[in-house]
C-alpha cells in the first residue's frame, strides 16, 4: 500500500518502500529540544508520521508546560512540511550509483521536501528513502517533474540555497576526515 499520492505514482519515485507500509517523512532541526533535555527524538523507527506524532504526544504528557508548548510547535511543523502534495519531484540525470556518500540514481525521481508555508530548498529524499540529506543543485544534474511552489526552480536556476558540487564535496571529504577519527 503505497503512501504516495496518487498523481506521483506515475513517477519513479521511492521504489524501495512504494509498496510497504513505510512512509517517507521530514523533520525539522531538533536543537532547541534537544537542548532542553529531551533527546532521542530523531524518528528513526516509525513507519508513518502518525505514528511518530502519537509518540511526540506520549513524550508531550510527561514534560513540563514550556517544554510541552515546544512539543505542540514541532507537531505543528511537521504537519506543516509533510504535505506531500506540495513536494518537488526531480528526475536526477546526474552520476551517482546510489552508493555513499550520493545515494542518488540517474533516471529515478526523488522529492525535495518543501512547503507553502517555508519553499526553500532543504535536501532531497535519496535511496536511503528515510528523510531528506544535502546535495547539490546543480541544473544538469537535474530536470523538474513537478514544482508545485516553485522552490526547485528557483533553486536551480535562480540561485536560491543552491548547493554547488564543489562545496558539497567539500563538506563530504570533511565528514570522511572525521569518521577516520
Amino acid at each position: 500500500m503505497s503512501k504516495l499520492p496518487e498523481k506521483h505514482e506515475q513517477y519513479p519515485l521511492l521504489l524501495g518502500t512504494r509498496d510497504s507500509d513505510f512512509e517517507v517523512f521530514s523533520y525539522p532541526h531538533l536543537g532547541e529540544m534537544n537542548n532542553l533535555g529531551e533527546e532521542n527524538l530523531e524518528p528513526y523507527g516509525y513507519s508513518s508520521l502518525q505514528e511518530y506524532l502519537d509518540y511526540l504526544d506520549e513524550r508531550k504528557a510527561k514534560a513540563s508546560l514550556e517544554v510541552a508548548r515546544l512539543f505542540d510547535q514541532l507537531k505543528e511543523k511537521m504537519v506543516e512540511m509533510n504535505k506531500k502534495e506540495e513536494w518537488s519531484i526531480l528526475l536526477y540525470k546526474g552520476n551517482g550509483n546510489g552508493e555513499w556518500p550520493e545515494r542518488l540514481i540517474n533516471g529515478r525521481a526523488y522529492y525535495w521536501p518543501c512547503s507553502e508555508a517555508n519553499p526553500v530548498y532543504d535536501g532531497i529524499i535519496d535511496e536511503e528513502e528515510w528523510t531528506s540529506h544535502w546535495y547539490p543543485t546543480e541544473p544538469d544534474d537535474w530536470e523538474i517533474l513537478e514544482d508545485p511552489t516553485g522552490m526547485a526552480y528557483r533553486t536551480l536556476y535562480c540561485g536560491e540555497n543552491h548547493v554547488s558540487r564543489e562545496n558539497y564535496e567539500h563538506v563530504m571529504n570533511q565528514l570522511k576526515e572525521l569518521r577516520k577519527e
